[in-house]
């Protein structure tokens, strides 16, 4: 029993830009971060992942990528996301 976890508790848009192709995704309680315990860099790439891809349908872009540029296993307040098309 318990074997099903969610990733994450919280995602959140901030930032959201259709137009120029960017966002900010605030993630909170990421239970990567949290079962991979402290670390010095983002541990989140599946997240990223995740949210990269969705960002290629969300923008209608096949040039979507994300970067997780803050992470709670580094001990911010939240894993933040940056999503940007690539040049």
């Amino acid at each position: 029993e318990g074997a099903e976890k969610n990733i994450i508790e919280t995602l959140k848009f901030f930032d959201l830009d259709l137009k120029n192709k960017k966002a900010t995704i605030r993630v909170f309680n990421s239970t990567i971060a949290r079962e991979l315990g402290r670390s010095k860099e983002p541990v989140d790439i599946v997240i990223e992942g995740y949210i990269g891809g969705s960002a290629i349908i969300i923008f209608d872009s096949k040039k979507m990528l994300c970067k997780e540029t803050k992470c709670e296993a580094k001990g911010d307040p939240f894993c933040l996301f940056e999503i940007y098309e690539a040049k």
